[in-house]
């Protein structure tokens, strides 16, 4: 059950540049826009991670904790979102082109379109950036 509830889902895997430079490999750095993204540093530099819904990332443990025992002061997108009540169903990112939200069993799952392609609102699919009104 603690295994669950800390389960990590990988968001994106492209490092971050505008965080300083990654040197300590496995470290863990609170996203200060975001409590659900952290970021984690890598050979490759830093990389945005997500926590599981419903849960959020805890500067105090270094790990996705219940909200309960966030301390958050900018709420996330995905806990703004409505309840997820159809598995499948898909709602667009209005703060990032390429992202979408997926219903899973868990929640509102975040998603990313593959570059260059952006997520299509009118299609529910991601698409190329001329057909996308972004």
């Amino acid at each position: 059950m603690i295994g669950i509830l800390f389960s990590l889902f990988l968001f994106a895997s492209s490092a971050i540049a505008s965080l300083e430079p990654c040197e300590n490999v496995g470290q863990l750095k609170p996203d200060t826009e975001n409590c659900n993204n952290f970021y984690q540093c890598t050979n490759n530099g830093w990389v945005l991670l997500y926590c599981q819904p419903p849960t959020l990332f805890n500067p105090k443990i270094l790990n996705c904790d219940w909200p309960a025992n966030v301390e958050c002061a900018k709420p996330s997108l995905l806990q703004a979102l409505a309840p997820c009540e159809n598995v499948g169903q898909l709602k667009p990112d209005p703060e990032n082109c390429a992202g979408f939200y997926q219903c899973t069993n868990s929640g509102w799952a975040p998603l990313l379109c593959q570059p260059p392609t952006l997520f299509n609102p009118k299609i529910l699919n991601c698409d190329w950036p001329q057909n996308v009104d972004c």
